[in-house]
């Protein structure tokens, strides 16, 4: 009777296991509630200088010039920096009556990638 060489078995172990990760995660699908519905938790970024609803002055228009958009993020970028340098108020009570700086509320400096003018995209208008 021949034995396996000692290499031989654990290579056959290793690729059996390797071929069968790919089939387990294509069963698993995306994740879901126990009512069915997809699971949205976990981290979400929504920093963007993109507004939810279009300002009145864009009309209908439904999306920046490439122009546009880097002209908007070149002036959020330069309202942060401004923001961040300046100094804090005072009341006469010595108190900071500022809000929340970018710490603790990051808008981004950026649109979303499709340079929509609004998060909104039905209605048409954006509103």
């Amino acid at each position: 009777m021949r034995h396996c060489p000692t290499t031989v078995r654990p290579l056959i172990w290793v690729v059996v296991s390797v071929m069968a990760v790919p089939a387990l995660v294509m069963a698993q699908g995306s994740p879901q509630t126990a009512w069915g519905a997809p699971d949205l938790q976990g981290v979400w970024d929504f920093r963007t200088i993109t507004p939810l609803e279009r300002p009145e002055d864009l009309g209908d228009k439904a999306f920046l010039t490439a122009e546009e958009a880097a002209n908007q993020e070149q002036e959020a970028a330069d309202r942060n920096a401004r923001l961040l340098n300046q100094a804090a108020r005072r009341t006469d009570t010595g108190g900071n009556v500022g809000a929340y700086n970018n710490f603790w509320m990051d808008r981004g400096t950026t649109t979303v990638g499709d340079r929509r003018t609004s998060l909104i995209i039905d209605p048409a208008n954006g509103r």
